[in-house]
Order: structure tokens, then sequence, then C-alpha cells
């Protein structure tokens, strides 16, 4: 009896290390729009964005390969989901490389409304149409790391881009109105870490902005009276070196228009939230286990 017990138990840990081991994350990069179509001489923009698919991502790294038929006239990170550059996306030799990392880990972008998570954007490219011909972007050497304390690779999926340049101009209708929307709601937290300031407290904070886009952030440590605030990048290391409920953030737009948010302090000077969540098929083989042993016990305690 107890030999076919231990059968049973072999085999549901064989079943559930499979489970446990399948590559079930995956980051899927992609541009927007799929089909782009510019003139001769013409400029236009496409977006390079990444689906987490629900998983903490605090990597990401590759390149961009440029079609023969356009150049490249710039590289915005303005609104980035990525806080620190560790190779600020670059063009060479017909590819644009970037290497970059998200603290705490990046799952989406979150919805004001919901619980709806939408892609980040990594980078957009500004082009311009210098040969007729159809040609597309492609991708290069993508990879996404998880935010799991391992770094464990991701599975990765690539959607690349046709661009059409054609012969002589495209109309475009002049629609452009003024942007007159603040950036998006966002959470700056103030996290004490060894691999951010050597130990110091630094506020990390990012935001979107769906019209012309963010253009700078600013600072305030000011707990009295009148705000100072001094230009700031993500992460800023705090002035004084406290985990404080007084601390400011300012995302400004290209338009002008600013959202102002006070920064969270986590517990003990930490950002818990990205170390603290498991995914949810860990409980759910959890919970199967548990059923199976139980019923194991049932067993053995009638049989018995």
């Amino acid at each position: 009896m107890y030999r076919v017990l231990f059968l049973q138990l072999a085999i549901i840990h064989t079943l559930l290390f499979c489970i446990c081991t399948t590559p079930l994350y995956a980051a899927t990069y992609y541009f927007d729009p799929v089909h782009n179509e510019v003139g001769e001489g013409q400029v236009n923009e496409v977006a390079v964005l990444v689906n987490t698919n629900g998983e903490y991502i605090n990597a990401f790294e590759g390149a961009v390969v440029i079609p023969d038929t356009v150049s490249v006239v710039d590289v915005k990170t303005n609104d980035s989901v990525v806080d620190l550059w560790l190779s600020a996306p670059a063009l060479t030799d017909g590819r644009i490389t970037f290497s970059g990392i998200v603290p705490g880990g990046f799952d989406g972008i979150r919805s004001a409304y919901g619980d709806e998570r939408k892609s980040g954007i990594l980078l957009r490219i500004v082009y311009k149409g210098e040969h007729v011909g159809s040609e597309s972007f492609m991708f290069e050497d993508m990879k996404a790391y998880l935010h799991d304390g391992k770094a464990t690779e991701a599975e990765v999926d690539l959607v690349p881009a046709v661009v059409d340049v054609v012969r002589g101009g495209i109309k475009r209708e002049e629609t452009e109105k003024k942007d007159t929307v603040k950036p998006e709601v966002f959470e700056p937290y103030i996290v004490q870490d060894n691999a951010l300031a050597d130990s110091a407290y630094v506020v990390v904070f990012h935001t979107s902005d769906r019209g012309s886009g963010v253009a700078y952030y600013e600072v305030s440590e000011t707990s009295t009276g009148e705000k100072k605030w001094v230009r700031a990048n993500s992460p800023f290391v705090l002035k004084y070196q406290t985990c404080s409920n007084d601390v400011y953030v300012k995302a400004v737009d290209y338009a002008g228009n600013e959202r102002v948010v006070q920064a969270v302090c986590g517990e003990d000077g930490r950002i818990v939230q990205a170390f603290s969540v498991l995914p949810k098929w860990f409980w759910y083989v959890a919970a199967l286990l548990f059923v199976l042993l139980l019923f194991v016990y049932i067993r053995r305690s009638r049989t018995g």
C-alpha cells in the first residue's frame, strides 16, 4: 500500500514540477502603428512598445533594425516606462540599441478607472522617408528579464511593422489640437536600495502623457510654505535622507500642463509591492498540491 502511495506522490510531484517550470511568462515587443506610410522627404513617427502580459519585468534590452528606405531623425524617450537607461537608445550601423531597467518591476500602465493594464512605451523613433519602397522595422536580440530576484529571462514575442515610402508627399489633415490635458496620474515612491544610490533614499517616478508627451519632472522636499522645485530625473537622491511624506513630484508636458503628486513612503523606506506579489499560477499550484495531499492523507487514514 505504501508503495502505491509513494508512486502517487511521485507522480504528483513530477506533474507539479512540470507545471512550475513551464515558461508561462512572455513579453511582447511591437510597434505602433504596425503599418506606416510616409512620402519621400517627409517625417513620421513610430513607437516601440512592450506588453508584459501582467507579469513584473524589470529589464529590457535589444535593438530596432531600421529599414534602408528611411533615415532616423530623432529618438525620443520622454514618455518611456524605463526609469534608468544602462545604455540609452543610440543609432549605430542602422540599428537603435538600448538597455534599461525599471526598479520594482513594470507590469503595465495602470488605468485610473480599473485594473486594466496597458502596454508601455519604451521609445519613439522619428524618421524620414528617403527612398521609395516597402520594408519593415524589425527587432533584433530582444530580451526581457523577470522581476523575480533571479533575473530570469522571459520568453518574448516580436511583432515587426511595415513602412511604405511613396513618391511625392502624403497629405495629412491638420487636426492638431492644443493639448490641455495633464500628464496621467502616477505614484512616486521612496526607496532605499544599494543598487540605486549606495543605500541613499531616492524617489522613483514615471508617468506618461497622451498629448504632447512628458517634457520634464521636478521634485520638492519643502514641508512648509511655498514648495521649492528642482529639475529631477528618476531616481532622484533626496536632500533630506529620511522617508518623509513631504516629498512631491511634478510632471510637466510639452504644452505646459502640470500634475503634482505626493510621493509614497513604503515600509522601512523600501518599496514592497513588486517583491511581495506572487504570480497567480503559484497559488493555483499550491491549492492543487494541498487538495491532493489532503486526499492522500484521508485515504491513508481510512485504510489504516
